[in-house]
């Protein structure tokens, strides 16, 4: 094949894969963005400014509660020492000690007391004798009456304390100093009293504050988080996570789908991108370090990207022998708005070109095979060509499904995990045989089966897969329900194929003897042509395995080592 064809055919593959993601695009924005959208309605945007303000709030709110618990604590405690304290000196007053010993008259003490709760804010000051009888109180009509609370009582016995409880003007903070002479007898009790409702008016003026710093410093969390998601969606070109995603799964669908090397450096020549093709040949040519952030100028000199990085020269299919092997190299800088970015390197073993110009050969089986469809699908045309002659767009339009789903489901997968012309034709061949003796064929594998070169490989697969094939529908002729489950994989460097189905009951013991050559197949389950695939396998280190299922039928696997260069390597799924 002559050089040029190279570029055409790697021109011809991206423009396909970019048709290719065009479509799958629209097809994200109709439903994988909409799902992204049910997932999360907002945009990353929005999601960073809430995500910033939450924990600002959180950390904010916190902070204030504890900072508003320990000022409510400390006002409390102020509060209570402002009791002790007023009573404490105004018991020491000598106008108390000589009203308390009838030294005073009762309106003198009176006086002293409201002039004290006056100037010290507090709502009450009263005064009682050692018959616990009020001889002061805001309200003159308690004066003369008895001290209301059981917490007064260690005051009589000389003790001082604080206490919180109920009384004439309601639920108070009080605090309780005896009254004693010069001679150090007591002769009475000073009580002095903050009600609890102005208690909490101080402790929520102490907090107001705290609060409202709070809501202040939620204002510049806010700016802050604004101007960090506007420069986090710069950095990211405006594109959104699921967009991202969108062009990595891309970026990698196109690396590993291409059949060429691709090599790509960064602009200190340091490799960025190798994919699949590209890490195989340098596995082949014994370069087995980790190539990625590492110089390509210590990895594969012989590509010369450093020169492509600083002559910025474009080198378009340039022969070049790599040890054992011939390649096809194009070497262009890559840049963006002027700026250089870096360079890379395509290449292609011209092997596999030549390669490629054999595989040609099994075109024309491949068209003998399906020569074998051609009446049918004459005559599916006609049945077409007499719908709309006749006008029944409703049955044309059923018809037309039929087929292709049928194509979909099973020539479609078919197609695409069987490279090998000769097997798609001849499974093609063995399935509309299926399908006209009524059995429902499903098809599964996650794996590709590699293009087999050795048609002695092939020959093998050919024999496995008739004979198989040709069993199961012989078990299943008295079927009521006839179904064919295939599973065409490439596992641990085997190609495997497998077949279920729910024909006749068979016993395991059964099975094994029908390995035997010489066994007769008349009335019996897989007995044609065991031997032959058994022995077949052998020649080629493959394995065949048969096994009876639990209710119906059974299960045959075969296995065939990809071994040598009897295969290519290159798997396309």
């Amino acid at each position: 094949m002559p050089v040029s064809c190279f570029p055409k055919k790697f021109f011809v593959i991206v423009k396909l894969l970019i048709i290719h993601v065009k479509r799958q695009k629209e097809l994200n924005e109709k439903v994988g963005t909409r799902i992204w959208k049910r997932k999360n309605p907002y945009n990353l945007r929005t999601v960073i400014i809430l995500l910033v303000c939450t924990v600002v709030l959180i950390a904010l709110l916190c902070t204030g509660m504890l900072v508003a618990y320990d000022y409510a604590k400390s006002t409390k405690a102020s509060l209570e020492d402002k009791a002790w304290t007023i009573a404490t000196s105004f018991a020491r007053s000598p106008v108390v000690i000589e009203g308390l010993q009838a030294e005073r008259t009762q309106d003198e003490l009176q006086a002293y007391a409201d002039e004290v709760q006056t100037e010290t804010g507090v709502d009450y000051i009263v005064v009682m004798n050692m018959n616990r009888v009020r001889l002061t109180h805001p309200l003159e009509e308690q004066i003369g009456r008895q001290f209301v609370g059981d917490d007064v009582s260690p005051a009589f016995g000389g003790q001082t304390y604080t206490s919180t409880a109920e009384g004439t003007l309601g639920e108070s903070l009080r605090a309780f100093i005896p009254v004693t002479n010069e001679v150090g007898d007591q002769v009475g009790v000073v009580a002095v009293g903050i009600l609890t409702d102005n208690i909490n008016d101080a402790v929520y003026r102490s907090q107001l504050m705290v609060w409202l710093g709070g809501v202040l410093g939620i204002i510049p969390a806010i700016l802050g988080a604004i101007l960090l998601a506007k420069k986090v969606k710069k950095s990211m070109h405006d594109l959104e996570p699921v967009e991202i995603t969108q062009l990595l799964e891309t970026r990698e669908a196109i690396l590993s789908s291409v059949q060429e090397g691709i090599i790509v450096v960064d602009a200190e020549g340091k490799v960025i991108v190798c994919n699949a093709t590209a890490l195989d040949l340098l596995h082949k040519t014994g370069k087995t370090t980790e190539p990625l952030h590492q110089p390509i100028a210590d990895i594969l000199p012989e590509f010369e990207l450093h020169e492509v990085l600083k002559t910025g020269d474009i080198k378009r299919n340039q022969p070049m022998k790599l040890q054992d092997y011939e390649l096809v190299v194009t070497r262009v800088p890559v840049s963006s708005n002027g700026v250089q970015l870096g360079a890379m390197a395509t290449f292609q073993d011209t092997t596999e070109l030549a390669l490629a110009l054999d595989q040609l050969s099994g075109i024309k089986s491949y068209a003998e095979s399906l020569s074998s469809h051609t009446h049918e699908f004459m005559n599916k045309l006609h049945v077409v060509s007499a719908m709309v002659h006749t006008e029944s767009y409703d049955e044309l339009r059923d018809y037309i499904k039929t087929i292709s789903t049928y194509y979909q489901e099973d020539v479609g997968w078919m197609s695409r995990h069987l490279k090998d012309p000769v097997l798609v034709g001849y499974m093609l061949n063995k399935l509309n045989v299926l399908k006209r003796k009524g059995i429902q064929v499903t098809f599964s594998g996650q794996t590709a089966w590699p293009v087999v070169k050795d048609t002695k490989y092939t020959n093998v697969i050919i024999t496995v897969i008739g004979n198989s094939l040709d069993n199961a529908a012989e078990a299943l002729e008295s079927s009521s329900n006839p179904k064919i489950e295939i599973t065409m994989d490439v596992r641990l460097g085997e190609i495997i194929w497998q077949l279920k189905d729910n024909g006749l009951t068979v016993t395991q013991s059964e099975l094994d003897n029908l390995r035997q050559k010489g066994q007769s197949t008349k009335g019996s389950k897989r007995g044609f042509g065991l031997y032959l695939m058994q022995s077949s396998l052998e020649e080629l280190n493959g394995r065949l395995d048969i096994q009876a299922n639990d209710d119906l039928g059974v299960t045959l696997r075969a296995a065939l080592p990809i071994e040598g260069d009897n295969h290519d390597k290159r798997i396309n799924s």
